[in-house]
């Protein structure tokens, strides 16, 4: 298997394909049969249903309308949502299917989800059934077709507050059981795998203390004997509070989240703790340099600012393991010793809480007026901004600048299979840095240690896949997904609401 493996993402210079199947991958491509070009075309083995191993896939998104916070932002900061018009915006437009084109996006709760290519039928083009088939065929292709992926979407009102997303935890967690349950019922035994952006990451880590409250029993009230940590603690005991609140909530989960992925989720100290919970059993945390917008929610957590990084020391074997991937298009350079050159300067000074928190109010200064005004970026982003990993790129601006434009209009999570495999051919590490570069014949993947600029693992990915993703996605671009537009959406719900 490992030998069809190498055959399969290696470029198609010198590749070596008998004719019959040359001639059959094409007449399938012709008629636009995704699967099963990849399959003739790449030589790919079937493996019998029964064989595969199945996985629950939830895809789950992050704050939704962030920038409405502003329109209640004391309310916002105090976490104290009720009757705002930030609530009310937000619900608005969370339930109106215009913005489910630009994410993995459906209904509230979790929702099961058929990937597709195909719009013929749909009354709305939802972007979370092209994304979830793209993921797919990268799956298929990295795992050789041994994963039966059960699709679903975990909706929730994607409110930038604390309390809200302990809250919305719980239903995760409740629904997890509930179809876990059913699976089991129907002879499936599934891993668990949830996908996350921005803080719906921090709202899965909550499940975590809430496992935990449970298995220790909800009579139990968290006490400082027991989590010291003062974050930790008022964390453990406002999701006790939950607890307590919600009939249903006496069910354990008989299970572990075999896979949790991080995509630009903001490190806070309200969840840090949550990171070392064995309720996961992995959790890969991916973030980039050019995504300021994972650091900048200084309104839901206590410290004024959010970090990328995991800051965890030392990560022990009996933890669940984290990896921390930072995922760039910029290539290290290694130039070889040289001589060192001595010019006197000044120290730098030391990075201070109050110097994070104010470069965090000028990066949401200019972020703001950026979206209001219109101001243009000039400067090349060469890794995925916040949205870059999640968000379909219908309506970016000077894509020619962004990393976007590599694999438009789709986001970087389809390339969380090969990551993760690359990933797994260095057990012995946990703080990388993948390397994308695409050409015309092939998408390489390299992996580095975190700042180092020598190069540990490669490989690639053939660009006639992508190509032929490409395609297919254009049936689903949608047909008023301008600014202008979503600015009349907005106005109107303003005048609903008599703003």
């Amino acid at each position: 298997m490992e030998h069809e493996m190498k055959k399969y993402i290696t470029p198609l210079t010198g590749r070596r394909i008998g004719t019959v199947i040359i001639a059959t991958a094409l007449l399938l491509s012709a008629f636009g049969v995704r699967y099963w070009f990849d399959r003739a075309a790449n030589n790919i083995p079937h493996v019998p249903l029964q064989e595969k191993e199945a996985w629950v896939t939830v895809l789950v998104h992050g704050s939704f309308a962030t920038t409405l916070g502003l329109i209640s932002v004391f309310n916002v900061i105090k976490d104290k949502m009720r009757k705002t018009n930030y609530k009310k915006m937000t619900r608005l437009m969370r339930n109106d299917p215009f913005f489910y084109q630009m994410q993995p996006l459906q209904e509230l709760g979790l929702k099961p989800l058929e990937p597709t290519f195909d719009p013929q039928g749909m009354t709305h083009k939802h972007a979370a059934f092209p994304i979830s088939a793209a993921y797919q065929v990268m799956n298929e292709i990295a795992h050789n077709e041994k994963e039966k992926n059960y699709f679903y979407t975990f909706g929730w009102s994607g409110l930038v507050s604390q309390a809200r997303r302990r809250k919305e935890a719980l239903k995760l967690y409740l629904a997890l059981v509930e179809e876990y349950a059913a699976l089991k019922a129907r002879g499936i035994n599934p891993k668990i795998r949830l996908i996350a952006h921005s803080h719906g990451g921090n709202l899965i880590l909550n499940t975590a203390g809430i496992h935990e409250l449970l298995q220790k029993g909800i009579e139990n009230e968290p006490t400082s004997d027991r989590y010291p940590d003062a974050d930790q603690l008022t964390s453990m005991t406002q999701l006790h509070t939950v607890l307590k609140s919600h009939d249903a909530a006496h069910t354990i989960a008989p299970f572990h989240i075999d896979e949790l992925v991080l995509l630009g989720t903001p490190i806070q100290p309200e969840t840090l703790a949550f990171f070392l919970s064995p309720f996961f059993k992995k959790i890969y945390n991916i973030y980039s340099d050019d995504d300021i917008i994972q650091s900048m929610d200084w309104v839901s957590t206590r410290r004024y600012y959010s970090e990328k990084r995991v800051a965890l020391t030392p990560i022990s074997t009996h933890q669940p393991t984290i990896i921390q991937i930072k995922v760039t298009l910029n290539k290290p350079v290694n130039e070889g010793p040289t001589e060192p050159v001595i010019r006197p300067q000044e120290p730098a000074p030391a990075e201070t809480d109050q110097s994070k928190a104010m470069g965090t109010i000028k990066d949401t200064i200019h972020t703001l007026w950026s979206r209001i005004f219109g101001a243009r970026n000039t400067k090349a982003a060469l890794d995925p901004l916040h949205k870059e990993f999640w968000f379909m790129g219908w309506k970016a601006r000077d894509q020619q600048i962004l990393a976007q434009q590599h694999i438009q209009p789709y986001p970087y999570a389809i390339f969380l299979p090969f990551i993760q495999k690359l990933i797994a051919k260095l057990p012995d590490t946990h703080d990388v840095d993948i390397v994308l570069k695409f050409k015309a014949d092939r998408i390489s993947l390299s992996a580095y240690d975190h700042g180092s600029s020598e190069k540990r693992k490669k490989m690639y990915i053939n660009s006639a896949v992508l190509k032929e993703l490409q395609q297919h996605a254009q049936a689903w671009k949608p047909e008023n997904i301008t600014p202008s537009h979503e600015m009349e959406l907005l106005h109107r719900y303003s005048q609903m609401l008599g703003t």
